[in-house]
């Protein structure tokens, strides 16, 4: 929803594909090396989006909460996705946008 600003799960696409890899990670037979890692769930996902969205202030606070939230350690990971998000948001908020 924060990517495409969408309130539905477009079928086939990224959030579905991240909602299968952690039904499938749940399992109690997924061991680390069967597990679907968030690499394997974002490969193609620029494809898959159906329009690119700045990312915000807002948006990185909202992944990061649900990094920590899902966490044993309740803490994201240096360089993770959390970081990344953040780190565009900030990028986005220092460069004014053009208007043509």
């Amino acid at each position: 929803m924060l990517a495409t600003g969408r309130i539905i799960t477009v079928p086939g696409g990224v959030a579905a594909a991240a909602q299968a890899a952690a039904d499938h990670n749940a399992a109690p037979a997924a061991g680390d090396e069967d597990r679907i890692k968030l690499r394997d769930v974002l490969k193609g996902a620029r494809g898959k989006l159906p329009a690119d969205k700045a990312a915000t202030r807002e948006d990185a606070e909202r992944v990061a909460s649900a990094e920590v939230r899902n966490r044993p350690d309740m803490a994201t990971t240096p360089g993770g996705v959390a970081d990344a998000v953040t780190a565009a948001a900030r990028l986005n908020q220092e460069r004014p946008t053009r208007s043509f």
